[in-house]
């Protein structure tokens, strides 16, 4: 497996796990949310802009890449967003802000990218999901937590689902990622009981490996 598509590439978290992949031979295929998060061009990096809420956009998305590289072996998906707030507080915006980014998106990439897989026999999906969601009731957490909690679900149906047609589909859920807008929120926090987003990239890496293979329908704790 050589192609591996980076969806929210233009994230902090995202621009590592492009870096890194493309350190390990990897021709990559970023998606980023516009333009202007744009990394410089390298070998073997191919950028797109998409629209994540947006089925048609994430069709088209799936459609030319699929064009450039004849299948998707691999997609790693590291979008999504953060809103702290408690549940009576929190604006329409925001809630409808945290269901588009970690949930519909995921949703709408799996439905027009599995149907790809399946035709070539196999693929992989890598989310990130969140350490909360999975003992869900933290204040100020609750509609972040339900997001990220329907993303577990339908990872593990769709995992199920998808199994004996050869494709994994697996999640890290990490406590608080150590980036810069996180640092900007939390300035008095313990920076170093955060995952960084290099620990992370090592073990993304790590699912797409021979040894990935072990892992499907898993969410994955990762602390530091």
């Amino acid at each position: 497996m050589k192609d591996v598509v980076v969806i929210g590439a233009g994230g902090a978290l995202g621009k590592v796990v492009v870096d890194d992949l493309l350190a390990n031979g990897y021709s990559v295929h970023a998606s980023y949310h516009s333009k202007q998060q744009f990394t410089d061009e390298q070998p073997n990096l191919s950028r797109y802009v998409c629209e994540l809420t947006d089925s048609n956009n994430v069709a088209e998305l799936i459609s030319e890449i699929v064009a450039k590289t004849g299948e998707i072996p691999a997609i790693v998906s590291v979008a999504g967003g953060f809103r702290y707030s408690d549940v009576s507080e929190l604006s329409t915006a925001d809630f409808d802000f945290l269901l588009d980014a970690n949930f519909r998106s995921v949703f709408l990439l799996v439905r027009h990218v599995i149907p790809r897989m399946r035709t070539a026999g196999g693929g992989q999906l890598v989310f990130i999901s969140s350490l909360s969601s999975l003992t869900p009731g933290d204040i100020g957490m609750g509609v972040y937590n339900a997001t990220k909690s329907a993303l577990n679900a339908l990872l593990k149906s769709a995992a199920k689902e998808n199994h004996r047609y050869g494709i994994r589909i697996t999640a890290l859920c990490p406590s608080i990622i150590d980036t810069p807008a996180n640092r900007t929120a939390m300035p008095d926090a313990d920076f170093t009981s955060w995952v960084s987003c290099s620990h992370l990239s090592q073990l993304i890496a790590l699912l797409l490996s021979d040894e990935g293979k072990l892992f499907n329908g898993v969410l994955i704790p990762v602390t530091s």
